[in-house]
């Protein structure tokens, strides 16, 4: 037997028991829920057709990513939703989005705890949904989607085995923060740094195929499309919600929001990392091309 057969097998066999745990924590965090929360924790099967569209479905941005949100649930609830999460993740990942989810306080903090959006509380760390398509471990496919400010997971299931688990989404904002004893608390640094080492470490001919702008959009120029196809541009920050909530006003270079949904101190920066490839993951799988347009200065959202 090759050692590519063997490497194949290995890999099959985790998917298999990733998917395994995955099921098992889905059914534990469904059976604690009850009627209501259920109608909001639980999506259509996956077909593959115009009723997957919601499957389909993520965002970055603080908006209504569909689901239950942890602030809908009981300190009990919470518990099975995250151990839900950690079933998709390696230790490295789960601490990733843990922490980013907790800088909803310190980015509220470096705001003036001003920031609402369409509700109560802009910057909320509870503001995290989670939703189960199908029927876990059952005998069709199925999946589920964890996501919220600068966190996306999204996981599919056939024939017991996990598929896929993209698109895969973390961030940090803010990028740096400061913590006690002068040490600097950066979530993704090393990603960060890794990706300018690699780009520093180009001789110029490769440089220049591998650089695509001198300078990084303003924002990913795949946004949070379900599909990506060549000659896509930015979306505008108002076409990365799940409905219209900021009214635009005309400008001579078109449409803006008539006030953005950050207050954001000038020089705060946010850091991003792009799809993960495996089911214990968090690397980013973009191609170099693309990784230096995915470490970016915003004031956006």
């Amino acid at each position: 037997m090759s050692s590519r057969t063997t490497q194949a097998e290995a890999e099959l066999t985790a998917r298999r028991q990733a998917a395994e745990t995955m099921a098992e924590a889905a059914e534990a965090w469904l059976a604690c829920l009850d009627a209501e929360q259920r109608t909001a924790a639980c999506g259509l099967a996956p077909t593959g057709t115009d009723s997957d569209t919601e499957r389909r479905r993520w965002f970055y941005t603080p908006t209504d990513h569909g689901g239950l949100t942890l602030n809908q649930q009981r300190s009990a609830q919470q518990r099975a939703a995250m151990r839900l999460v950690a079933s998709g993740l390696s230790t490295a990942g789960y601490v990733t989005v843990a922490l980013t989810m907790g800088l909803e306080n310190v980015l509220d903090q470096s705001e003036g705890f001003v920031a609402r959006f369409d509700r109560e509380r802009g910057r909320d760390p509870g503001m995290y949904y989670l939703r189960v398509f199908g029927e876990p471990g059952g005998p069709e496919a199925w999946g589920w989607r964890f996501g919220g400010h600068h966190v996306s997971l999204n996981y599919l299931i056939a024939n017991g085995v996990v598929i896929s688990t993209t698109p895969c989404f973390m961030g940090a904002d803010p990028a740096s923060s400061p913590l006690l004893g002068e040490m600097v608390h950066r979530p993704l640094g090393r990603v960060e740094d890794l990706a300018r080492e690699l780009v520093s470490s180009l001789r110029p001919r490769l440089a220049a195929r591998a650089v695509l702008l001198p300078k990084a959009p303003s924002d990913l120029v795949t946004a949070n499309r379900s599909r990506v196809s060549e000659g896509d541009r930015v979306i505008p920050l108002t076409g990365i919600w799940r409905a219209r909530r900021f009214p635009i006003r005309p400008s001579r270079t078109g449409f803006r929001p008539s006030a953005t949904p950050s207050t954001r101190p000038q020089g705060s920066t946010r850091t991003t990392t792009g799809p993960s490839n495996s089911p214990k993951s968090p690397r980013a799988c973009l191609p170099p091309n693309l990784m230096r347009s995915n470490v970016r200065s915003c004031a956006r959202c």
